[in-house]
């Protein structure tokens, strides 16, 4: 019905999918995905035990030049049992580091309050599932279905809702940002 259930990211590594989400969502994430395996060998595993580093900023592709070789179009790769992704939360260019915590290389870096990685977070435009949004919300309500929807590869839980607010109408209400002069 176009609510919103879960915001989540997902890569593909060599030989595996790896899905992005907060903690607080990952069990509930992997009941609702589990309904939809039906007869392919694939097995939905939490991994709590992960760690994630942020690193965001003008910089931060060039102190980690792990991606710069590769092909634009290319999100992650894995090296020695560290995930390294292309993606950022802040606007700005940005990497994510993945690996077991018992695994976890030593980076030396400042680390940004909690206060200034909200404003950071909010001024990207990226939505928080615990604070922006529910199961009430609708996908064109997030202003995320640009990003999160192919109007052209077929069928989807919800698309009829989702096409009838890009083709006919507009969402009743709707996350964005805003920007004052002063």
């Amino acid at each position: 019905k176009a609510h919103v259930i879960a915001l989540f990211f997902l890569y593909k590594l060599v030989d595996r999918l790896l899905i992005l989400c907060p903690k607080t969502h990952s069990a509930e994430l992997i009941e609702r995905l589990d309904k939809f395996i039906i007869m392919d060998e694939l097995e939905l595993i939490a991994k709590p035990d992960l760690a994630v580093l942020a690193v965001s900023g003008p910089q931060a592709l060039e102190q980690f030049p792990i991606l710069k070789d590769l092909p634009e179009t290319y999100q992650c790769i894995e090296q020695d049992g560290l995930v390294t992704i292309n993606q950022s939360f802040t606007g700005e260019d940005g990497l994510l580091f993945i690996a077991d915590k018992e695994q976890w290389p030593q980076i030396d870096l400042p680390v940004l309050s909690v206060e200034d990685q909200e404003v950071l977070r909010i001024e990207a435009g990226f939505v928080d599932q615990d604070q922006d949004i529910n199961e009430k919300t609708l996908l064109p309500e997030t202003n995320l279905q640009n990003q999160l929807v192919s109007y052209t590869k077929g069928c989807f839980v919800g698309q009829e809702i989702v096409a009838r607010g890009k083709y006919r109408g507009s969402a009743n209400k709707s996350l964005m940002g805003l920007i004052f002069d002063d």
